[in-house]
Order: C-alpha cells, then structure tokens, then sequence
C-alpha cells in the first residue's frame, strides 16, 4: 500500500486516531465519514 510516511513512525493516540465510523456518501471524488464518539469529552 503507498504511504506518504515510513512504517512505525506514526503513533496512535499521538499522531493518528483509530475511530469507529462508517461511510455514509460515497462519490468518484470523495467519502463523507461519520465518527462515533469513545470518550464522554470530544475536542471540536
């Protein structure tokens, strides 16, 4: 798979975030996510 980063330089919680979610519009030019909150504090 390409990547714009090398493997194991990403941290999650730091750098990336692993959220449950489910697309709910997809196009040719892009998707529309939508995220489930898993912590009763969400940053907006």
């Amino acid at each position: 798979m390409p990547s714009t980063s090398k493997a194991g330089t990403l941290k999650v919680g730091e750098d990336l975030a692993i959220t449950p979610g489910q697309v709910v519009d997809r196009d040719d030019f892009a998707e529309l996510l939508q995220y489930t909150p898993v912590t009763p504090r969400v940053r907006g």
